[in-house]
């Protein structure tokens, strides 16, 4: 099969596609092949029988096939960062949740009495202030 050179700006978006599809089949696979530990925020509920399972994983990897066969046949580029502009990227996101966990900004989501306004502002500010020594 003949490479195909797109024009940049296509070339471009096609490779945002390409890494989101690469990053949601990881995704997909980690979670069909380790048992989850429970984190803090969230429990994964086992639901698949092996077999289903099985099933699934091999769906991904023809589909893992396919996305590689469409980075080659359009000549796509990995997108290159440095630590220093994901680990930015991440903090900046994370303060903006932080923000906006505030007891004034949940005010949208019912009014929030005062002593619990303060405790959950105090949790907040100390992450935020904790964040900053990521930033």
């Amino acid at each position: 099969m003949k490479k195909i050179q797109l024009l940049q700006n296509h070339s471009r978006s096609l490779s945002v596609t390409a890494h989101a599809v690469e990053k949601g089949l990881r995704e997909i696979e980690v979670t069909l092949r380790t048992r989850q530990a429970e984190n803090l925020t969230t429990k994964v509920l086992t639901t698949y029988s092996q077999e289903e399972r099985r099933h699934l994983l091999e769906a991904v990897d023809t589909m893992r096939k396919a996305s590689q066969e469409m980075i080659d046949h359009l000549v796509l580029e990995p997108s290159e960062f440095t630590e220093e502009q994901i680990v930015n990227a991440q903090a900046a996101h994370l303060w903006t949740i932080l923000v906006d966990s505030k007891s004034k900004k949940l005010k949208n989501f019912g009014e929030v009495p005062k002593d619990h306004a303060e405790e959950i502002d105090r949790h907040i500010e100390n992450l935020l202030d904790t964040l900053k020594q990521v930033m």
